[in-house]
């Protein structure tokens, strides 16, 4: 799938901010966007040279000459419009189908169906919330590519398993392509020639019912997104990001983790000082500083002393 979903966007942030680390995707999408205003191809190479070598640090002119003019030549053969996809629409009842996935075991005749084709291990409790995430993710990626592409059932995930692994959320060493193995073998998934994953389960998908739509960053990274659905969320009263509630007691928590630091404390304001000072993250009453704290601590004493003198 693609990486980049919204160049409009993106094209606004090359011109405004210039070439980042993703340059060689940004001189794609800017090349498209000279061909537009009637630029000639050797004005827009000799002009995008410039600019690399201008704000790339890692740019050589030298030895990136050939890859820089093979990237403007492809995208000057590409027609396209610029994309700009930033959200999915699906039925309500479709997410509620994954969320009721984790914890189903294999039924027995399939099981035995797989071990009478093949010698392999058959894990009968399957789903569990890992599996779960990366279906879901194969869904998503899909439904992404229904917006660009006429085979967008066929999911590449071997290209880019790093890239995979993040939007769905799962460990660093789980092992996307035995998964992918897993879930050819359930009839879950066909695996084509080229190793390209066609979805079988998206027949199985509810279709009626409310719609939800995911943009933004819960698009991206769909399995966090997921997870949000499936143990609730909160809003960080620091920051206010939507934060998945992570704990087996579903309680929810006042800031994320990225507003407490690795000892549990969080940033807050004196309301006498107005200083910002540390403070424990269970502290939810504290609203001073130490040093204000004290001074009040020393006048409520000398307020109880007056009193039974």
């Amino acid at each position: 799938m693609l990486k980049n979903l919204d160049e409009i966007t993106k094209l606004q942030e090359i011109l405004e901010n210039g070439f980042s680390e993703d340059w060689k995707n940004e001189v794609r999408i800017l090349t498209k966007h000279l061909k537009l205003q009637g630029i000639k191809k050797c004005k827009i190479k000799e002009q995008i040279k410039s600019k690399l070598e201008n704000e790339v640090e890692a740019y050589n002119k030298f030895t990136m000459f050939n890859t820089v003019n093979n990237i403007i030549d492809k995208a000057w053969k590409d027609d396209k419009p610029l994309r700009q996809i930033t959200q999915i629409t699906i039925p309500q009842a479709t997410v509620d189908w994954f969320l009721a996935l984790e914890g189903q075991k294999i039924p027995q005749e399939t099981i035995l169906s797989i071990k009478a084709k093949k010698a392999t291990k058959v894990i009968e409790k399957f789903w569990n919330w890992n599996r779960v995430k990366m279906l879901w993710t194969l869904y998503v990626w899909a439904k992404i590519q229904q917006q660009y592409s006429d085979f967008w059932q066929y999911v590449a995930v071997e290209r880019e398993v790093g890239h995979f692994r993040e939007c769905a959320g799962l460990p660093e060493k789980y092992k996307v392509v035995q998964e992918s193995n897993n879930l050819h073998d359930l009839g879950i998934v066909r695996i084509s020639s080229e190793r390209n994953l066609q979805l079988q389960f998206l027949e199985q998908l509810p279709q009626d019912g409310d719609m939800v739509t995911i943009s933004g960053q819960d698009m991206v990274k769909c399995g966090y997104w997921l997870e949000k659905q499936k143990m609730g969320s909160f809003i960080c009263q620091r920051c206010g990001k939507e934060i998945a509630i992570t704990n087996a007691t579903g309680r929810k928590r006042k800031y994320c983790p990225d507003c407490t630091s690795p000892k549990g404390t969080i940033q807050d304001v004196c309301i006498d000082c107005g200083k910002v000072f540390e403070k424990s993250a269970k502290a939810t009453k504290t609203c001073r500083c130490a040093k204000c704290q004290n001074e009040r601590d020393k006048e409520r004493k000398r307020r109880s002393k007056s009193k039974t003198n």
